[in-house]
């Protein structure tokens, strides 16, 4: 009897060392599977970070041909390099590879991108105030001046081709403003005075352009209170998330996107692209002796536009060269992202 109790209590032994043999070999394997997966989710996210480094260097200065080392990026190395591998210069199109490789206590990864990009985006121009709309209202009072001909920043004359001081979505808003200005000077430029004409470009939709501005912009401002000038050698490109008010003696180079109301009052002047866009109705009001030198453009359902005082609005081919020239210089050749294609 005793001898079968021993032989049952050694083959309990037995068992449970078995058992626990194998608990602990799970209890390691499944240690070194969640080590494991850590590493790996470290490296995945190391090498993620790094493609979306390398992508912001070249959407905000579009240098390529580029590779950039990092032997402290989250506790990692990393190695991304910037290719291009096409372009086409009509169309200011470039297609873009980026890969990154990220080691970290000697265990590799490694990811690549392949992009399609565009130059900075600069609207087309058709006159010196290009309007987007379904009606449009006018109210011009004073020695008002809308230029279509070619003006240089210093007022004098460009050597561009001569365009419509104001171009306008439908017949009927050309129709309005020939019947209510007819006679007066308010706006020169191609054709007869007033020069007004109906153009296919005014129809465009800016909401696509007004997001890029946005995503790019130097000042993301709520209004224009503390709006920066910038210069015609580094020109900005301030975003204005709501109405603008710029007033007194103030002179700004470069692209000006307000998505409200912009009043221009005093001795204001504009050098570049000025935007104002609305998802309804959008008001535009100067007066004083403001200035605008370059493109205006408008666009909403609605257009409000009010000029008067001595407010001088001009068509200035070397204002919109400007803008594209010096923020290009400036290293700060922002790209605009068309596709973007991933694989590991």
């Amino acid at each position: 009897m005793g001898r079968m109790v021993l032989i049952v209590v050694l083959g309990f032994i037995v068992i449970f060392g078995y058992v626990r043999s194998n608990l602990n070999r799970t209890a390691e394997e499944a240690m070194n599977f969640a080590s494991e997966f850590t590493e790996n989710a470290q490296l995945d996210q190391i090498t993620s970070s790094a493609i979306e480094y390398a992508l912001s260097i070249y959407l905000q200065t579009g240098a390529v041909d580029t590779t950039v080392v990092d032997s402290n990026w989250l506790e990692g190395i990393i190695t991304v390099s910037i290719t291009l591998d096409g372009q086409d210069t009509l169309e200011n199109i470039d297609t873009v590879s980026i890969s990154a490789v990220s080691n970290i206590f000697g265990v590799l990864d490694s990811s690549q991108v392949s992009l399609i990009s565009r130059s900075l985006m600069i609207p087309p121009i058709t006159a010196s105030v290009g309007i987007s709309s379904e009606t449009s209202n006018f109210n011009f009072y004073g020695n008002v001046e809308v230029h279509g001909q070619d003006t240089n920043m210093d007022g004098t004359t460009g050597s561009g081709p001569e365009l419509p001081g104001i171009t306008v979505s439908s017949p009927e808003d050309s129709a309005t403003i020939v019947d209510d200005y007819s006679g007066t000077n308010f706006i020169q430029g191609a054709g007869t005075e007033p020069s007004v004409a109906v153009s296919s470009d005014s129809t465009t939709d800016l909401s696509e352009i007004v997001e890029y501005y946005e995503a790019v912009a130097d000042q993301d401002l709520l209004d224009c209170s503390t709006i920066s000038s910038g210069s015609d050698t580094n020109p900005t490109i301030a975003y204005i998330d709501g109405d603008c008010e710029l007033s007194g003696t103030f002179s700004g180079y470069g692209v000006l996107v307000v998505d409200g109301a912009l009043t221009m009052r005093g001795k204001v002047r504009w050098h570049g692209i000025v935007l104002v866009a609305g998802a309804s109705t959008m008001e535009f009001d100067a007066s004083g002796t403001p200035a605008i030198y370059g493109g205006l453009l408008l666009s909403a359902t609605e257009v409000n536009l009010t000029l008067g005082g001595t407010a001088d609005l001009y068509y200035s081919s070397e204002a919109i060269h400007m803008v594209q020239e010096g923020l290009e210089n400036s290293g700060k050749n922002r790209r605009y992202l068309a596709d973007l294609y991933w694989w590991e």
